[in-house]
């Protein structure tokens, strides 16, 4: 009999469900996608174990696992004595300490086992398999290593916290994830991160993204270096975070921050307020000592284990600006961020242990993110016959048309086979264009995306030209490692080329998306550039595209100038 595991995450940003068949995965994706409500903040991802089960073509009853990457079992004992054995115990204000009471409450195996039963009952399922619980951050841990390719590797977790855990440092062998060393809240780089998005008026959880796009547009300055110096402190078993800054204190302005940081850095920036060269330059030693800080620890870990493979996971993962640096630190040598860095990744990463402690050896190695819905050209059609205002035509060779199309200097979205999983548009849910023209970043910007004109655009190009275009280029499927680009080529591909010369590029092998692939080799023989444009279908504050329907109603309201679904090429009436 196979064994069948259904992983889960729901009660923070975006919640989702992923399927394990015998240890391999066969469907995941996020909640938002459905809901189309941006992360789909502590909503019960309903909608994606019901497509889970569908694509497996299973039963609630055929699960014999639900997993939550969370351990509930350390609430009620563990986590009350970590809270009140604090060094930080006197500084803890009421506000800190309710939200610890709400979370040794809520955070139970009694409590959280009956939310889950509760929300798949009244979802229409009868059934609801036995509920297993594991650590957070070796959720993490195992999504970074068990799909890595590696057999032997360094690992890093680090996210705001699970459980106690702020990072840890752990190292994969095998089947086997061994923890070195950990750093437990206050000292979180995630809350550090996130009290710096919400300070430059950005939303936490969301917006972290912007400070690290933003950071190349400003420059260093010493009496702000002194302050982040004071906030976050490198030391030699890494770092420490204080939280008179952050966490415990009066909060005036916001709740992810103190007054004592509003005193160091002045009046924190409004939402929507115009960005000055003071808040270019905050955002630049904000990222500066978040990249300090995980260099030190990545600097620790090497020492440990003498790897120079690193796995990385949680929500700092994210920072492809980052993860670019600690590449080039001389610590790294080959690196494995993995794509789902997020809370939502843990739903992976806890149908893995179970499937691991079940089955013993359960390694893969993750090729693709492919692994959302996909639909039938049938489904694709009615869509379209169902839709005003559009033309569309059938080709037979669309990816030839396409390229044409993008050469032109067109936009083009592109609606092709199973959604991606992850925050990274990458080949099925995607905004094309051509790089080489500076201008389409701006326009891509303002007449599609509707956001921030300073917001770069990553590179999508063929796995074999990487050489070509990036500096000491590496495997780098999914959008999640900057490169410096070659200095030749900065003016050949300016439109995804960062005021700091790097990229974020998604390098691809025809294996992984031949579709794709293919647009890029046409585009390539009309123009002698493998490379395009690519950000995700969507408009900012939208969950990517996920259905026929998603993507026509986003093409309809935006200046995209085709839209390519499936062998068909839509174009508005004029």
């Amino acid at each position: 009999m196979a064994l069948h595991v259904l992983g889960i995450y729901y009660f923070g940003h975006d919640p989702a469900a992923c399927l394990l068949k015998d240890g391999k995965l066969v469907a995941f994706v996020e909640e938002e996608r459905f809901t189309r409500k941006k992360h789909a903040y502590k909503t019960f991802p309903l909608n994606t174990i019901r497509f889970c089960l569908n694509e497996a073509k299973l039963r609630m009853e055929d699960i014999d696992y639900i997993t939550v990457g969370w351990d509930a079992n350390k609430y009620p004992e563990q986590m009350r004595k970590f809270y009140d054995k604090s060094e930080f115990k006197k500084m803890k204000d009421p506000a800190t300490l309710k939200w610890e009471a709400n979370s040794l409450a809520y955070y139970t195996p009694a409590s959280m086992k009956q939310e889950i039963r509760n929300n798949l009952e009244n979802g229409g399922f009868s059934h609801v398999p036995e509920i297993r619980f594991f650590n957070h951050h070796l959720s993490h841990a195992a999504t970074a290593f068990y799909p890595s390719g590696y057999r032997k590797a360094s690992i890093l977790t680090v996210d705001g916290h699970g459980e106690e855990n702020c990072l840890v440092g752990w190292e994969g062998e095998g089947g086997r994830i061994k923890k070195l060393f950990e750093i437990n809240m206050p000292h979180s780089l995630g809350w550090f991160y996130a009290a710096f998005t919400k300070y430059l008026g950005f939303e936490p959880y969301d917006g972290e993204g912007k400070v690290m796009g933003l950071a190349p547009y400003g420059k260093p300055d010493r009496e702000m270096k002194a302050e982040m110096d004071r906030i976050v402190a490198v030391t030699d078993e890494g770092y420490r975070v204080d939280p008179a800054y952050i966490f415990y204190g009066k909060h005036s302005y916001a709740d992810r921050f103190t007054d004592k940081m509003v005193e160091a850095f002045g009046k924190p920036r409004a939402s929507g307020e115009a960005i000055n060269d003071r808040h270019r330059d905050i955002a630049y030693a904000a990222q500066e000592k978040l990249e300090e800080a995980m260099l030190a620890v990545t600097r620790r870990i090497y020492n440990m284990t003498k790897n120079k493979n690193l796995c990385i996971a949680g929500g700092i993962a994210l920072n492809c600006k980052m993860n670019g640096y600690l590449l080039r630190s001389g610590y790294v040598d080959s690196m494995f961020p993995q794509p789902i860095s997020g809370d939502g990744g843990s739903a992976l990463g806890s149908a893995l242990l179970l499937s691991k402690e079940l089955l013993g050896e359960n390694r893969f190695i993750m090729k693709n993110v492919y692994f959302g819905p996909s639909y039938s050209d049938d489904d694709v059609e009615r869509e379209l016959k169902g839709t005003k205002g559009i033309t569309y035509k059938k080709f037979r060779n669309v990816e030839e048309e396409t390229a044409r199309i993008i050469a032109d200097g067109k936009i083009v979205g592109w609606f092709q086979g199973r959604m991606e999983f992850g925050p990274r548009a990458l080949g099925d849910r995607s905004i094309l264009t051509d790089p080489r023209k500076a201008e389409m970043k701006d326009i891509v910007n303002n007449k599609v995306k509707f956001r921030e004109t300073w917001r770069p655009f990553c590179p999508s190009m063929t796995a074999e030209s990487a050489g070509d275009y990036l500096d000491n280029p590496h495997t780098s499927p999914y959008m999640i490692l900057s490169f410096f680009v070659k200095k030749d080529k900065r003016g050949v591909i300016p439109a995804v080329v960062h005021v700091d010369g790097t990229a974020r590029p998604q390098t691809l092998e025809k294996e992984q998306n031949p579709g794709f692939y293919r647009l890029m080799k046409e585009f390539e023989k009309l123009t002698g550039v493998p490379v395009l444009l690519n950000t995700s279908f969507n408009i900012r504050g939208e969950p990517i595209v996920c259905t026929p329907k998603d993507a026509l109603n986003c093409y309809l309201k935006t200046g995209m100038d085709v839209l390519v679904m499936h062998d068909y090429i839509v174009r508005k009436v004029r």
